[in-house]
């Protein structure tokens, strides 16, 4: 009797073993699963208000309408459509309604920086910079080209760092000494310092571009770890295809192997150091391309010699590349990304339809200008 009880004791001792270890298998699991939902929890109102704004001028559907309107009203008209208010007064206006379109651009991705997760933000902020630097390329521009202050005036506007005090002073100033002078006294200074007012506008617009892709590469180890797949493998391909860019318009412009590599961004995803210091060294851009081969990029070798057509297939790759991030990372950060990538080329597609019209050309010269998803 006493070993029947000390046996079914034993029973029960395993089952209760059995059970424990069943839990703890159970808690296990949803540990390694929990951050992934929370992750999914934190994104879901973002990816909603995303998918319901949408980015609409990056397909052909939906520019086709544009292109063909025969006035600036015909566009307005099909811009309000998607809900989006443009002032009246800027309709026979081009220069100004450009400068809307990018002052709503640079608002979106405030709204962005406001709605994604803590932790993404410092991601938007970083892509954000990228305008900061485009105000301050244009003052360069402006005061090299000798522009009027007026003139200059109506080309910038305050994004984040560069302020309305800092445009205020860069615009005023008597010439390039004096705006380096005051970039010397803001973020940027490490790259005025030491610098000459003369220099290679193309060094100086890469030194720009480098500083802004430091801040975005960084985000990459500031990223949740549910993220940093997705914000990696972004800041990879966008490394590559900067280089790419920088290497054909280097090369086009007569820069030496060894500026260009001086210009050259850190290594992405697909294109070590020394397979872009061969493209540097290639000497012409048809020879550059021929690095590319075994690579997602090799297509490029196919569109032929055009600066602006070479360009526009690896600014349509970067947009089908954020396109299928968004499906990959439905639940995360793809249609941030998507958003964030796709309000640029939508942004860019109108202004160039603005243009055409304004320019007189057939619809069919408007279109091959497009960068539109689904057609690289």
């Amino acid at each position: 009797m006493i070993d029947d009880m000390v046996t079914q004791l034993g029973m029960v001792n395993i089952a209760l073993m059995a059970v424990a270890v069943s839990l703890l298998i159970v808690v296990i699991l949803f540990m390694a699963y929990f951050r992934t939902l929370v992750s999914i929890a934190h994104f879901a109102y973002p990816n909603a208000k995303f998918r319901a704004r949408g980015v609409h001028f990056i397909r052909e559907d939906t520019t086709t309408p544009l292109i063909e309107s025969r006035n600036m009203t015909e566009v307005f008209s099909e811009i309000e459509k998607t809900g989006t208010e443009m002032p009246k007064d800027i309709r026979d206006d081009p220069d100004r309604f450009e400068d809307v379109l990018e002052r709503t651009l640079v608002q979106d991705i405030i709204d962005v920086r406001q709605t994604v997760p803590n932790p993404m933000r410092p991601f938007v902020d970083a892509w954000m910079l990228r305008y900061d630097v485009k105000m301050i390329k244009r003052v360069l521009k402006g005061i090299r080209s000798e522009l009027s202050k007026d003139e200059l005036k109506r080309s910038v506007f305050p994004v984040h760092i560069v302020d309305e005090e800092m445009l205020e002073e860069l615009v005023n100033s008597r010439d390039m000494h004096e705006v380096f002078n005051i970039l010397k006294e803001t973020p940027f200074g490490e790259l005025f310092t030491g610098a000459a007012p003369e220099e290679n506008f193309f060094i100086i617009d890469q030194k720009l571009d480098a500083f802004a892709f430091g801040r975005l590469k960084a985000t990459v180890l500031r990223a949740e770890t549910e993220d940093q797949s997705a914000v990696k493998i972004f800041v990879g391909k966008y490394t590559d295809i900067l280089n790419i860019k920088t290497i054909l318009r280097g090369l086009n412009a007569g820069l030496t192997g060894k500026e260009l590599q001086g210009a050259l961004l850190p290594a992405g995803r697909e294109l070590p150091l020394w397979k872009l210091e061969k493209m540097c060294e290639s000497g012409t851009m048809d020879e550059s391309m021929v690095e590319l081969e075994g690579t997602s990029y090799s297509g490029l070798r196919k569109v032929g010699k055009d600066l602006y057509e070479m360009e526009k297939f690896l600014d349509t790759m970067l947009l089908n590349i954020t396109s299928h991030m968004m499906t990959q990372y439905i639940l995360s950060v793809g249609p941030t990304m998507r958003f964030l990538m796709g309000k640029e080329y939508e942004v860019r597609n109108i202004k160039a339809i603005v243009r055409g019209i304004a320019e007189g050309l057939e619809s069919g010269a408007i279109k091959e200008m497009m960068i539109l998803e689904g057609t690289a």
